[in-house]
């Protein structure tokens, strides 16, 4: 979002902020008609799981070089993962054809 932007370019140099990144959404489309959708649903979670580990790699790899550390320490079966980061950082991962967005870490309240 252009708010999430702002406060990335007001960050003094070395400081971080949370983000989450998130993957690609990926339409795993089956041809077998006999295919449950809880069984499409697990491959989808099958597959995110799988390409975790390579985001893993690929997002520590940026952290090291431009600052910042993974706080999801797991693959989880959305494929978001936390980190506190620099801008440059944020920058850089979302460079990753892998990544479909990066959105601030913000708390959630409840509507009164």
């Amino acid at each position: 979002s252009s708010e999430f932007a702002s406060r990335m370019a007001r960050l003094e140099s070395g400081e971080s902020i949370r983000a989450v990144v998130l993957p690609v959404a990926r339409n795993i489309k089956s041809t077998d008609r006999t295919m449950t959708r809880r069984a499409l649903r697990e491959e989808r979670i099958a597959y995110l799981e799988e390409t975790s580990e390579q985001a893993f790699c690929d997002i520590d790899e940026q952290l090291v070089s431009n600052g910042g550390q993974r706080l999801t320490q797991q693959p989880n079966r959305l494929g978001f993962i936390v980190i506190e980061a620099t801008p440059g950082a944020i920058e850089a991962i979302a460079e990753f054809e892998w990544v479909g967005a990066i959105v601030e870490d913000q708390p959630v309240y409840a509507l009164d």
